[in-house]
C-alpha cells in the first residue's frame, strides 16, 4: 500500500515512518530534504534522519536544469551570467521552496558567479514551473522530468544541468561546470 504523505519538504512523511515499528513492512522513499538538508533548516525536527532511519538503497540520482522563459532573451549561462552582472539585485529566480535541491543550485550559482540574484521560493516544484512558464518568473531551477514537456514545447529554455555530467534526455544542454563553475 503506498501511502504518499507530502508536506514540510518530506517531514511529515518520513516522521510517518521514523515513528513507525521497526518490522519491516514500512519502507519510506525520500528525497536529500527530509534525510540531510531540513536539519539545517527546522529549527526542531519530529525525528533524527541519522538515528531513527535506516537507509536501504539509493534508487535513482536526479538533477536539476537552470531553465529560463524565453522572453528573457537569453540563450545560453553565459548570456545569463552577462544580464546578472549588468543588473545586480534586478532578477528573481524560483525553485521549489527552501531547501530544495533546486534553491541549494540557485544559492551555489550566486556563490560561485558572484552574482545578486533573489531567491523566490515555492511551495513545490508544481507552482514554481508554472509560474515560470506563465513568465511570472524568468527564471528557475527545476527537475528534468518537471521541465522536459516545456523544453520540448519550446517554453522553456535550458541553459545548464546541475549533474557533473550532460544529462542523457539533454545531451546538447552543457552541465554548470562546464561552463565555469565547478561544483
Amino acid at each position: 500500500m503506498v501511502d504518499n504523505r507530502p508536506g514540510a519538504d518530506g517531514n511529515l512523511g518520513v516522521n510517518i515512518v521514523a515513528k513507525s515499528p521497526a518490522d519491516g513492512y514500512t519502507l519510506g522513499f525520500a528525497t536529500n530534504g527530509p534525510l540531510a538538508v531540513n536539519v539545517t533548516l527546522f529549527s526542531k525536527m519530529p525525528y533524527d534522519p541519522a538515528t531513527d532511519l535506516t537507509p536501504i538503497s539509493h534508487l535513482a540520482f536526479g538533477p536539476n536544469i537552470l531553465a529560463v522563459n524565453p522572453s528573457l532573451g537569453v540563450k545560453d549561462l553565459d548570456g545569463l551570467i552577462r544580464l546578472f552582472k549588468a543588473n545586480p539585485g534586478k532578477y528573481v529566480i524560483s525553485s521549489g521552496g527552501n531547501g530544495t535541491t533546486q534553491h541549494l543550485a540557485v544559492e551555489m550559482l550566486k556563490k560561485a558567479a558572484h552574482v545578486e540574484i533573489t531567491h523566490v521560493p515555492y511551495e513545490g516544484g508544481g507552482p514554481a514551473l508554472i509560474d515560470i512558464v506563465g513568465n511570472q518568473v524568468p527564471i528557475t531551477f527545476c527537475s528534468v522530468p518537471a521541465c522536459m514537456p516545456h523544453i520540448c514545447a519550446a517554453s522553456l529554455i535550458p541553459l545548464a544541468v546541475t549533474s557533473p555530467q550532460r544529462s542523457p534526455a539533454l545531451r546538447d544542454v552543457p552541465t554548470i561546470a562546464e561552463k565555469g563553475f565547478p561544483g
